[in-house]
């Protein structure tokens, strides 16, 4: 698969996702501030929701596979971690956000996504394409 349409296919499976995700969080969050959660203790928390937080994960995710689809839902400040396949409502789980970065600690690299922003990438340790919700 050439560069370009393994964009394009990310892109689009990026928007299934978001719509699908933004039903199942359809129920209102806190917001943190960010600059004044700690985290374990000692490293600071740099999402803007707080590490027990609920947020939507694949159970996939969960049990080992990489996260490929992040969405940043604009409407409750919400996060998804994904794995980028068809996704089974299923295999849906409600996990505080903090069970989801202990497992994955490079999803660092997003935690700036605004809201109302989703991110895919192709495969752990690939760039993360970042894409404004329609």
């Amino acid at each position: 698969m050439n560069w370009r349409a393994g964009e394009a296919a990310a892109k689009s499976a990026c928007r299934q996702t978001t719509n699908f995700c933004r039903y199942l969080s359809s129920y209102q969050m806190p917001i943190a501030d960010a600059g004044s959660v700690r985290y374990a203790g000692c490293m600071s928390w740099i999402f803007d929701q707080a590490p027990n937080v609920a947020c939507i994960a694949d159970r996939s995710i969960m049990d080992g596979r990489p996260v490929l689809t992040v969405a940043h839902y604009e409407d409750d400040h919400s996060w998804a971690f994904l794995d980028g396949s068809l996704f089974d409502p299923a295999d849906a789980l409600v996990v505080a956000m903090s069970e989801v970065v202990d497992r994955h600690p490079d999803l660092a690299e997003v935690a700036d996504l605004p809201s109302g922003w989703s991110a895919t990438r192709i495969a752990k340790g690939q760039p993360w394409l970042r894409l404004k919700d329609e």
